[in-house]
């Protein structure tokens, strides 16, 4: 099967306005929170890559990861994705 340009979708209208909607949500302490964190503790990729940044409460503390996805990886080991935030701000 083929995959080139032509196979891919363009992102409609409704689509842009979701994730702004997304982000819009975030609090001005949020935004703040997110600058500094910069990465996700699951991939270490930038909080932006995958759509995010999403916030989750865990380990009493609220964090962000990059997508849904990381969620679970997250709650399922979340000291060993929390030392890779405390590793980053060094």
């Amino acid at each position: 099967s083929y995959f080139g340009a032509s196979s891919q979708r363009a992102t409609t209208s409704t689509e842009k306005t979701s994730r702004r909607t997304k982000k819009s949500k975030l609090t001005a302490a949020d935004l703040k929170q997110v600058e500094q964190q910069k990465i996700c503790p699951v991939t270490g990729l930038d909080l932006n890559s995958m759509g995010g940044p999403l916030p989750v409460q865990v380990a009493g503390q609220r964090v962000f990861i990059c997508c849904a996805g990381c969620e679970h990886a997250l709650r399922a080991d979340p000291d060993k994705h929390l030392l890779k935030l405390r590793t980053a701000e060094k």
